[in-house]
């Protein structure tokens, strides 16, 4: 604990694709889902975590416990962005859920960082549509709001001032990269454009850009001299809390590694101070001697 604690300091949480129904995304061991008997009346039932859930949900936990060591008691705001739920049109889901149980997943997903007595706010961002049919994104975020009595909203794109830092916030953007060594290039290209684009529309740039989708974390920065002054800004391609199916590994091309976690940043004085990753990366390949 700090012994001069710094009013004016805030710690903007980002995390994306949790992907809550599928059999590789995140699942809260306490989520109660309602069934029915084959006499037609109800039952609570929660679903048993594959081995890849168990892994993410111990590692979901270990980061909450790094925001909070991070934080130190300071404000906390979070940004889910995009992908809450995985919806049902590329199957492998949880066994016997449904729509409305993936939004349940979602909820209870969510429920341990959001009962942080630091979070006041939190924002969900609107994902792909065949993920989050239903408007799930803005169902969880209202029950959210109602069970734990917080700022809780959903929205499609958002630009979201934090203590004055400009913040641009939306679930598709850029490709990682084709190659190790060119990951990075295309964000900081795309980068590049928002900021002309927004200055093209007389908006302010945002400081940050966040962006989810492509599973991998990835972080560029951009230092731009405009009007005779130097102005910086970062774009964010956040991880996932998912696994690796086999779609993954066909677009990825059989990408050895998986990334999961969050990033948080770190806002003093009205200013970024710091961009700070809790993220794992696992190697994925079965290691083996004949």
């Amino acid at each position: 604990m700090r012994l001069f604690r710094k009013t004016n300091r805030r710690i903007v949480v980002g995390i994306a694709d949790t992907h809550g129904g599928h059999r590789l995304g995140l699942l809260n061991p306490d989520t109660v889902l309602v069934g029915e008997t084959d006499d037609g009346d109800i039952y609570e039932w929660s679903p048993d975590l594959t081995e890849t859930q168990k892994y993410l949900w111990q590692l979901y936990q270990q980061n909450i416990e790094e925001i909070c060591a991070f934080a130190d008691g300071d404000e906390l705001i979070v940004f889910h962005d995009g992908d809450l739920t995985q919806g049902d049109r590329f199957g492998n889901l949880i066994p016997d859920t449904t729509r409305e149980d993936q939004r349940t997943i979602g909820y209870f997903n969510l429920l341990p960082l959001l009962s942080l007595s630091n979070v006041r706010v939190a924002r969900l961002v609107t994902g792909t549509q065949v993920h989050v049919p239903e408007c799930a994104e803005a169902r969880v975020a209202y029950r959210l709001q109602k069970d734990t009595g917080k700022d809780v909203q959903a929205f499609h794109h958002g630009r979201v001032r934090v203590s004055g830092v400009p913040f641009d916030v939306a679930h598709h953007g850029p490709y990682p990269g084709s190659r190790d060594w060119l990951k990075g290039n295309v964000a900081l290209y795309y980068l590049k454009d928002r900021v002309y684009e927004d200055r093209r529309l007389g908006v302010e740039p945002a400081r940050v850009y966040m962006r989810g989708h492509f599973h991998e974390y990835v972080s560029v920065p951009l230092e731009d001299r405009w009007c005779g002054k130097r102005y910086q800004y970062d774009l964010t391609i956040l991880p996932s809390y998912s696994g690796m199916n086999r779609h993954a590994r066909k677009v990825t091309r059989s990408d050895p590694s998986l990334t999961n976690g969050l990033v948080c940043y770190e806002i003093v004085d009205g200013r970024l101070a710091n961009i700070e990753p809790f993220v794992t990366t696992v190697d994925l390949r079965t290691e083996e001697n004949i």
